[in-house]
């Protein structure tokens, strides 16, 4: 096929889709109408984890509890998960994300954690529609219906979505408006897509300043070398120095909620292999040892390999045709490959969000060199034939490493590849949950923390796993310091094993059995008055509970 009928078959493809049906043309209709499927989709999927106790109080639990103190004016996105690390028990001590107060109003016509699994997806989602624009855009309206199609099949899009809420699945929507705005030449939307994207967590303010740089190295080369100081660029320069200062209102926001931040929230257990116990200490600890790069790639690098592969391998080799475009994904593939903390290199957690758009924008900008023109010179690069890889990558990738993969049936590497599993266990576990009182306090576990998190003064019990004895000794002393008034717990689900030391306090104070089947047990404070109901052995009926006949937690 020559070079004029690629150009008049993809001519005609952008005719179609430019085809108008009652007033919108027809690629967008398309586009909309699959992230409404994605949303349905996903919404569905999500909800159906958390009623079968597949969502845990880090973070849905932390979110929902936070958003519910915040609405009911009990505090300021306050939550009890961590009060052992932020003494306020705000989100605010541990990070900066004051663009969840423009989600608080939707959580206050529905609040609960639910409503927060169908936000995450209709978010994500709705980030492949600015996508498509900025496709559209750059190349033509093929080129954004493939990459929207496939960040909406992306696999690593899909375990963002499928692990509880987090903030961070604003990024791709902000920055993909941001993009847009960008290309666009909209300096004022663009401007306030940006600050809204800082306005996400304050580990943006590390990513947006190189974002803005290279498209001041951008206007640079298309303007080739004339006067910088125009208008355009000043608001790229006013971009980075908005940017180091919102740094520091972080950082001082972050003091204030939380003054002494504690070595566990500094993250320098986090990488042991480099050597570092700070990770903003990391640019200046490589360049003077450089070495201990290698030794920190060495630390699990098949599965480092492996959560490159799974981030840049549906799109082949296209994002590497514009590098300089690549560079706002060097700050966290710089903390995720020289970390020893598995889920910084894993997918099916939240931390892809900071390079999924980079990544997509580039091989948008990318396909521009396989689209044919009338001036090309020699043999054109198939842009269909590149097409069809691209989406047959992806389709691939989509089946072997999504969540919804019935392939992924037995890896649990992440909480978002748990399966929903509805059957009588969840039942009984959701007719105890129906006994505690809406206004009582209560102590539970990891993964029954979001169904009782509206409120206050829910606790959970701290995982044993990723703290060391003093930090979950003092985890422990500020919910036994709470004297919580009823406490659910369920033996077939105890992902922490945390249930056993819950029995062994339970034996040496003052609670009635309200209700108990099939492992699932909910106890009640009971006044010196009140006759003590706790008329079973509780070493028969958790084999591990034997260990635990003497001990005194309190």
């Amino acid at each position: 096929m020559n070079i004029d009928e690629t150009i008049t078959r993809r001519e005609d493809t952008n005719s179609l889709l430019n085809k108008k049906v009652i007033k919108v043309e027809l690629g967008s209709i398309i586009v909309i109408i699959s992230i409404i499927i994605y949303t349905i989709i996903f919404s569905a999927y999500t909800i159906f984890k958390h009623r079968t106790f597949n969502s845990f109080a880090w973070d849905l639990g932390i979110f929902n509890q936070g958003f519910w103190t915040t609405v009911n004016l009990e505090g300021i996105f306050y939550n009890t998960c961590e009060l052992h690390l932020v003494e306020s028990g705000s989100f605010f001590g541990v990070h900066f994300s004051p663009i969840l107060f423009v989600l608080v109003p939707i959580y206050q016509l529905f609040p609960r954690p639910e409503t927060l699994l169908m936000l995450q997806s209709v978010i994500l989602g709705a980030a492949a529609y600015p996508l498509y624009l900025i496709g559209r855009h750059n190349v033509d309206r093929k080129t954004g219906l493939l990459a929207s199609a496939m960040y909406l099949c992306n696999p690593v899009v899909h375990g963002i979505n499928c692990y509880d809420f987090h903030v961070q699945c604003l990024i791709p929507l902000l920055f993909f408006i941001s993009m847009y705005f960008y290309i666009s030449r909209k300096w004022g939307p663009f401007l306030i897509a940006t600050i809204m994207t800082l306005m996400i967590e304050e580990h943006l303010t590390y990513i947006v300043p190189v974002y803005s740089f290279i498209i001041i190295i951008e206007q640079i080369k298309r303007k080739e070398k004339k006067s910088i100081l125009k208008s355009e660029t000043i608001f790229q320069f006013f971009t980075i120095f908005f940017s180091i200062f919102w740094y520091f209102v972080s950082r001082k926001t972050i003091n204030y909620f939380n003054p002494s931040i504690s070595e566990t929230l500094l993250a320098g257990r986090h990488f042991k292999a480099l050597g570092v116990d700070d990770p903003q200490k990391i640019p200046a600890y490589i360049l003077m040892n450089p070495v201990k790069i290698v030794d920190s790639l060495r630390f699990a690098p098949l599965e480092k390999l492996r959560y490159l592969t799974y981030l840049i391998g549906p799109y082949l080799h296209i994002p590497f045709e514009n590098p300089l475009l690549l560079l706002p994904t060097i700050p966290w593939f710089t903390i995720s490959l020289l970390s020893n903390y598995q889920p910084y290199y894993n997918i099916g957690f939240q931390y892809p969000s900071y390079v999924i758009p980079f990544i997509l924008y580039s091989f948008i900008v990318g396909l521009k060199k396989f689209k044919p023109n009338n001036h090309s010179r020699g043999p054109s690069r198939s842009y269909n034939k590149t097409a069809a890889l691209c989406l047959t990558a992806s389709l691939i990738f989509l089946y072997f490493a999504s969540p919804l993969s019935p392939y992924q049936a037995a890896n649990e590497c992440s909480p978002a590849y748990l399966k929903p599993n509805s059957n009588i266990h969840s039942v009984l576990i959701r007719r105890q949950l129906e006994k505690v009182p809406s206004h009582a306090s209560v102590l539970t576990q990891d993964n029954i923390f979001p169904h009782l998190s509206s409120r206050k003064n829910a606790f959970v019990l701290p995982p044993i796993f990723g703290m060391d004895k003093r930090e979950w000794n003092r985890s422990m002393e500020h919910i036994l310091n709470n004297q919580p008034d009823y406490i659910l717990l369920d033996v077939a689900t105890d992902h922490h094993g945390v249930v056993d030391f819950a029995f062994g306090w339970i034996e040496n104070n003052c609670l009635s059995l309200e209700g108990t089947a099939d492992g699932v047990f909910l106890f009640r404070r009971i006044g010196s008055d009140d006759e003590m109901l706790l008329d079973i052995d509780l070493t028969r009926v958790h084999r591990v509970c034997s260990q635990m006949e003497g001990v005194d937690l309190q």
